[in-house]
């Protein structure tokens, strides 16, 4: 067992909202406040965070590759 902090339920289910294809930006809003209790704007600035998380990448690495993309260019 290693002293590396793992993803909470929190983290897990935003990472899988990030996964999933919306739409409309309506419907992403609605599962973000419906799944995960946040408002956008937190849900945003905890999403940031969750990107540098090795355990991040670890659970969902193509996820945290397209995200890190779209912040680069």
């Amino acid at each position: 067992m290693t002293d590396e902090p793992h993803l909470s339920d929190l983290d897990r289910a935003i990472l899988d909202l990030e996964a999933r294809v919306y739409r409309s930006v309506g419907a992403k809003e609605r599962d973000i406040l419906r799944l995960t209790g946040l408002t956008p704007a937190h849900y945003h600035a905890r999403l940031v965070r969750l990107m540098r998380e090795p355990a991040a990448v670890r659970y969902a690495p193509s996820v945290v590759r397209r995200l890190l993309g779209r912040t680069r260019s």
